[in-house]
């Protein structure tokens, strides 16, 4: 798949060529030796510039072999699929042509099981995602369950506790009954007894009702005794109360209603206990759904943080991409860390301690990590290289170039205003560049434009006959 850049200039050298004329002494020869010494130091200044030219690309290709001394592990990992491919394919042509044809057949059949296995982890790859996505959406769907549980929960313990205050409530009022039904019972009681004992006193002494009599003769209006109650209003006072102490406690609408309030208690219990069961159950399963579903979370990262750590070595930075859990996981993020200096700890990336050019180089190496795990036909990026200094520019482009390029890979389209001179990776066969004009007025002789790509593209496919290597 192509690598398609499109951008808004392209420079383009036109190199000459030096012609040297021999002649004779004469001085029309002599002339066009030094027109042609004129021409040779021009052409001196020009190798030198050239000269010049070819030290930078070396410089650069300096740091591209550094790059690819840093990648030999995974080159060599690939040699070796690539050797252990070659090696069953010339087994399998072995095999054919000792075979017959329906050894032949047997091949085919062999071929056929190999591109079976690649597309069966290919759509097992697939088939993961979609349950990573199936998992999160039950995760969702308990946890709506949970928060209409807990809110039923919540309304019943309210219902209980209201029943369970009432509860208490006729209890307290029905036990301060039963303690003053037995205060009044035990002060009658007493009463009843201290009446008896001055009552037999009284009949030692004499006739009450002359005892009064003789009370109101000695004292006259003035009696002491003349506003307290007469033995018979007390004898009748002390049935009445005994009457109310025992309608009291015999009142059956009271009973009934307190065993009406403890038989709701109990239902309601009862209820509390089965709704406490049900929450706890659901929260069981719940549980185990939120393993299942963090444990594919955790498995995704771990890939990413791989990818993207070994790309950040590669440029000679240190970086990871870590799960960040809470107590919720709705607050559930993915931090990336990142180290930029020799010697210094991962430190998260942040607005306020790195700059505009660190934090775009941390953002597209994590893109490039994503997208090693991710399918997509195409993919689109505008401006990805803004704000770099050259050093980070050129690692962030070739590692582009080497993430996008080669079979089986998505189109990729990158939008900038600019690029740096010299881009090494500008010449691989697979990247494209594209040169967008609003108009004719734009650029100079823009009916000749198509003519000068031409040789442009010209020019860089002949570099990379003479050099492979810088491709």
């Amino acid at each position: 798949m192509r690598f398609i850049l499109y951008h808004s200039f392209i420079g383009v050298v036109f190199g000459g060529c030096l012609q040297v004329l021999g002649g004779g002494e004469d001085r029309e020869g002599i002339q066009r030796l030094e027109n042609a010494i004129e021409a040779d130091n021009a052409r001196v200044v020009e190798l030198e510039a050239r000269m010049q030219e070819t030290a930078d690309q070396l410089a650069e290709q300096a740091q591209q072999r550094k790059a690819l001394k840093d990648s030999q592990a995974e080159l060599q990992a690939q040699i070796k699929k690539v050797q252990e491919a070659q090696r069953r394919l010339a087994s399998a042509e072995d095999r054919v042509r000792q075979a017959e044809e329906p050894l032949k057949e047997d091949a085919g059949a062999e071929r056929t099981a190999i591109e079976a296995e690649l597309r069966g982890a290919v759509v097992q790859n697939v088939s993961s995602l979609r349950d990573l996505q199936r998992c999160q959406a039950e995760l969702l769907a308990a946890e709506a369950g949970q928060q209409a549980r807990k809110l039923k929960y919540t309304v019943a313990r309210a219902a209980a506790d209201a029943a369970r205050r009432a509860y208490e409530k006729v209890r307290a009022r029905n036990s301060h009954l039963e303690e003053e039904t037995n205060r009044l019972r035990t002060e009658y009681k007493a009463a009843l007894a201290e009446w008896k004992i001055m009552k037999e006193e009284a009949k030692k002494l004499g006739d009450i009702e002359q005892s009064e009599e003789l009370v109101s003769e000695l004292f006259g209006d003035d009696s002491p005794f003349k506003d307290l109650e007469t033995s018979d209003a007390i004898e009748e006072r002390m049935d009445y109360e005994e009457q109310e102490a025992n309608s009291i406690v015999d009142n059956p609408e009271v009973l009934r209603k307190y065993q009406e309030n403890v038989a709701a208690t109990r239902r309601a219990e009862a209820q509390l206990q089965e709704l406490i069961e049900a929450a706890q159950s659901r929260d069981a399963r719940f549980g185990e759904t939120k393993v299942k579903w963090e444990r594919k979370v955790e498995t995704a990262v771990a890939r990413l943080n791989q990818h993207f750590k070994k790309y950040m070595n590669q440029m000679n930075y240190g970086g990871a991409v870590e799960l960040f859990k809470t107590a919720g996981y709705e607050n559930f993020a993915i931090q990336i860390k990142v180290s930029y200096r020799q010697g210094e700890p991962l430190k998260v990336l942040d607005g306020r301690v790195n700059s505009g050019g660190e934090r775009s180089v941390a953002t597209v190496i994590y893109l490039m990590a994503l997208q090693d795990m991710i399918s997509s036909p195409f993919r689109v990026v505008d401006e990805i290289n803004q704000g770099m200094d050259e050093r980070n520019e050129r690692m962030v482009f070739s590692r582009i170039v080497r993430n996008c390029c080669g079979d089986r890979r998505p189109q990729y389209f990158l939008i900038t205003p600019k690029l740096l001179q010299g881009l090494v990776a500008m010449d691989h066969p697979d990247v494209r560049a594209h040169v967008i004009c609003n108009g004719p007025w734009n650029i100079k002789n823009c009916d000749k434009w198509q003519e000068v790509m031409e040789r442009v593209h010209a020019r860089a496919e002949k570099r990379r006959r003479i050099n492979p290597a810088a491709a």
